[in-house]
């Protein structure tokens, strides 16, 4: 006969296999067998927020708070309940009510630090962490998103020897491994150095070897590929620029394509969906259901887009739900899983005989920029003429996180050697205070005068950020990860971006979308000449019918050429879906002789 205790040890398991509806529908019966049991109350609470039922959780996460008052875990499941339901502020009350119960809560601290950081408070979440680790020393998962809030403060070095100090304790901990590599894209130059730490992910995630890949069920040649793309980001975000090209012009005759959303949905996604296609959205539903949703597809390759980055899911490749497996766009560097066959670049980001080494997946060039860009209809209509007044302008609109060091250097020269202008840095993080002070200290630390610098946090709309490049002459692209979004919003703008060149993909991305709109007088080669192209930019005489100029000749470029794009893309694709089929017929037929 089971008890209380092994009831909750089995729901327990069910939830962490994902079999949310099962745990639901058990805890179901239980509830209305024993309506006063706190346990039952707050493991529905769980269930329910992991399904995606927030206001069922919070009704339940609310009679367990009024069951057992005194316990922390269920106010911290109640502030789970109000964070997904985007009431933040009471969200952080209840996981503070269970830090203060007991401030080794680990589900709490965890909770108050995640409301925090998208409260625009990481300095307070780090604090708050901090104190937390001092109460329980050596825990995993605290270690793990100290890392990754010091990451949002900017503070990247620290984010990095955060994750590394912390593998010292946990060798095998691959959600370590993963933050190492998010923080060493921002901060590390060295591309062996990059490679090793996305590799030794990959070694610590796929410890009992990589799935073999399904074999194709559909043998001719002669048909469309069927190409699934995975996203948690097909909404209003970087990655649903680059994606429309796509929908809007792959020809289904030669490619038909299949999109999983594993995100949340708005008007973009209402948009990205109005080019046809097939769409199946599995946003808060078991991984389970979609690993068995792709299978069914019989797709000849499936395409992440998110990689490393929020809403990526390394299980769902590792799991092997497609013959061929691919990465695309969302992240700027090998996922380091031999899970993953191939990753779309092109020659300038990832040059050929040098980059090869530094992948775990096969590098396939697309021809010309490995991007093409849509910009937003409705800024269409923005115009591109500059502000009148006010001294010459240097900006640098991109996240805070990737203004390293050796970037901050770089501005400090250039405003040296033109001391009548002024450096504009203007991004979403700079709605946290203590990220706004790090950056400006820093900043002067470099060198930067303090009169020639401005910070300036988010804008209330997407309209009104691209306006306030009317107020810049030209922006200092980051180094060494530089813009990729940032980079074709200042263009659209008239707005050249001055880019250094660097050795890893990182640091090339600018260049290939600078080199595709015709811009190679934007592209430094070394710190010496990012300087003298500033300068020269900055002594050119440009006015409104130049900046009007730039947008047109983006515009009309291959970098906004989606026909085109579409095309290059499928080319590339398919000449590693023809090549992996060829193989698989060719073993088939020797099987036979």
């Amino acid at each position: 006969m089971s008890t209380g205790f092994d009831k909750l040890a089995e729901i327990h398991a069910l939830i962490d296999a994902g079999e949310f509806q099962r745990a639901i529908t058990e805890l179901r019966t239980l509830i209305r067998k024993e309506p006063n049991v706190a346990s039952w109350q707050g493991m529905m609470a769980r269930a329910s927020t992991a399904a995606g039922l927030h206001e069922q959780a919070l009704v339940h996460a609310r009679r367990c708070t009024e069951m057992s008052p005194s316990h922390p875990t269920p106010w911290a499941e109640l502030g789970n309940a109000l964070h997904h339901l985007g009431r933040f502020e009471e969200a952080r009350l209840a996981y503070t009510k269970g830090v203060e119960l007991s401030p080794t809560s680990v589900i709490a601290s965890l909770g108050l630090a995640d409301v925090l950081a998208d409260m625009g408070r990481q300095g307070e979440a780090a604090s708050r962490l901090e104190t937390a680790i001092r109460y329980i020393p050596g825990n995993e998962a605290l270690l793990g998103k100290y890392s990754m809030v010091l990451g949002k403060l900017a503070k990247m070095s620290d984010a990095l020897a955060a994750a590394e100090s912390a593998l010292v304790l946990y060798p095998k901990a691959w959600e370590l491994a993963q933050c190492a590599c998010s923080a060493a894209n921002y901060m590390v130059e060295d591309p062996q150095r990059l490679f090793d730490i996305h590799a030794r992910f990959g070694k610590l995630f796929e410890y009992r070897g990589a799935n073999p890949p399904p074999r194709f069920e559909r043998t001719t040649l002669n048909r469309p590929m069927r190409v699934g793309l995975v996203s948690a980001d097909f909404r209003a975000h970087s990655v649903s620029h680059f994606v429309e090209p796509l929908l809007a012009h792959v020809d289904s005759k030669t490619c038909e394509l299949v999109m999983f959303i594993t995100g949340p949905s708005d008007n973009v996604t209402k948009q990205l969906r109005s080019y046809g296609h097939v769409w199946h959205n599995y946003f808060q539903k078991p991984r389970s259901e979609l690993i068995a949703a792709i299978r069914n597809q019989q797709l000849d390759m499936l395409i992440d887009l998110s990689g490393h980055t929020r809403g990526g899911d390394s299980a769902l490749l590792r799991a092997r739900t497609a013959p061929l497996q691919g990465n695309y766009c969302g992240y700027p560097n090998t996922l380091g899983l031999k899970s993953v066959d191939f990753r779309l670049v092109d020659e300038v980001t990832d040059p050929t005989g040098i980059a090869d080494q530094f992948c775990v997946e096969k590098l396939i060039r697309i021809k010309g920029c490995f991007l093409c860009y849509s910009p937003r209809v409705e800024s269409l209509g923005l115009r591109t003429d500059r502000i009148p007044g006010g001294p010459y302008t240097f900006g640098c609109f991109n996240a805070a996180r990737k203004m390293s060091d050796t970037f901050l250097q770089l501005c400090a020269r250039v405003c040296e050697a033109a001391p009548d202008s002024q450096l504009l840095l203007k991004n979403l993080d700079f709605k946290d205070p203590e990220c706004v002070t790090m950056i400006r200290d820093r900043a002067l630390q470099a060198g930067i005068a303090p009169k020639q610098l401005i910070l300036e946090g988010p804008s209330t709309t997407p309209l009104e950020h691209l306006a306030k490049y009317q107020a810049v002459d030209i922006a200092l692209d980051t180094f060494p990860y530089s813009g990729t979004t940032t980079t074709c919003e200042s263009l659209f703008m008239g707005v050249p971006t001055i880019t250094l060149v660097g050795q890893s993909h990182p640091s090339r991305v600018s260049a290939s979308l600078l080199d595709a709109v015709g811009l190679d007088g934007c592209i430094a080669q070394s710190k010496d000449d990012f300087v003298k192209l500033a300068l020269a930019w900055k002594n050119m005489t440009r006015d409104n019918a130049d900046r009007a100029a730039l947008r047109q000749q983006m515009l009309t470029s291959e970098l906004c050429n989606g026909p085109l794009f579409a095309t290059r893309f499928v080319d590339a694709i398919q000449g590693v879906w023809r090549e992996r089929l060829v193989a698989q017929l060719s073993s088939t037929r020797a099987g036979h002789q």
